[in-house]
């Protein structure tokens, strides 16, 4: 794990949150996305990987860059 990190950048003190599945809007991705961002804090650094396509991705890519 801590390779992994190294090797993509992650601090080792940043939390992780992974989603790995299909990103249809039945899934509720979107919701997660939303969450994500109400619950950052400038205290807290943390990631939100998404893994995964399908038919609302390029929604999700601009709900990320908001």
């Amino acid at each position: 794990m801590e390779a992994s990190r190294k090797c993509n950048g992650i601090p080792a003190s940043a939390k992780v949150i992974l989603y790995v599945g299909r990103s249809g809007a039945e899934k509720g991705v979107d919701h997660l996305v939303q969450g994500f961002a109400a619950a950052m804090s400038s205290a807290l650094i943390a990631l939100l990987l998404i893994i995964g396509d399908g038919p609302v991705r390029t929604e999700l890519e601009s709900l990320a860059r908001c």
